[in-house]
């Protein structure tokens, strides 16, 4: 996994003629971790800050992502619009469209190969979890994925937990794991254990923690 840790000691430039855009793949091949919740407030979070923003549902399974924004109705932001691309292609698709975005999300479901064509074509995977060893234990396989594509591209990962019950002992236990343990990076925002959350599916509800964590996300794209 070294080419997705942090580089502590990385120099904080940008390249000449890069990208002010956000492009991040939110993904886990296990289900239920908030990848879709995060999707969503994610691009939620960056039409805020201006620009148009493709919210591209990669799942193939709950299309969660799509279906919060036909529930939302005319509520939605003009400004994101959202593609059902639950595909192997779909990193083909967000490449022959992203020209006309300021941002992109992609959020992607349970397939390692639909995973790996989606962070292809963005800068950041960020990968949200339930801070519990049971979902440590299952990462192997998503982490996998990313490697693979880690080998071939600079690949930005963090990790975002998700459902977590403050000042627990058990969410320090594996927030310490995943960062000593397993050298991971951990984004310090952690989004708590809320019926905020759980229910704003079909609305389009305050940012609450996802502010911090958009802010986290541009933060390291700074960085590199």
């Amino acid at each position: 996994m070294r080419e997705l840790r942090r580089k502590e000691s990385m120099q904080a430039s940008k390249q000449a003629g890069a990208s002010s855009g956000v492009s991040v793949t939110v993904g886990n091949l296990k289900g239920g971790t908030g990848k879709s919740t995060t999707s969503v407030y994610l691009a939620l979070a960056l039409a805020k800050r201006g620009g148009r923003v493709l919210l591209v549902d990669a799942d193939d399974t709950n299309a969660t992502a799509y279906s919060w924004v036909e529930m939302a109705g005319e509520e939605w932001p003009a400004n994101i619009i959202v593609q059902r691309w639950p595909t192997l292609h779909v990193g083909r698709l967000v490449s022959d469209n992203k020209g006309t975005f300021d941002h992109v999300v992609i959020d992607t479901g349970r397939d390692p190969a639909v995973l790996r064509s989606a962070l292809h074509v963005t800068d950041m995977f960020l990968l949200p979890m339930a801070p519990t060893m049971p979902e440590v234990a299952r990462l192997q396989d998503t982490l996998n994925a990313a490697s693979e594509v880690g080998a071939i591209k600079e690949l930005d990962l963090a990790i975002l937990l998700t459902k977590a019950r403050a000042g627990t002992r058990s969410a320090r236990d594996v927030r310490a794991h995943l960062k000593d343990g397993m050298e991971l990076p951990v984004l310090d925002t952690e989004i708590p254990l809320s019926e905020r959350y759980a229910q704003s599916m079909g609305s389009v509800p305050p940012l609450g923690f996802y502010g911090s964590v958009l802010s986290e996300v541009i933060a390291r794209k700074e960085a590199r």
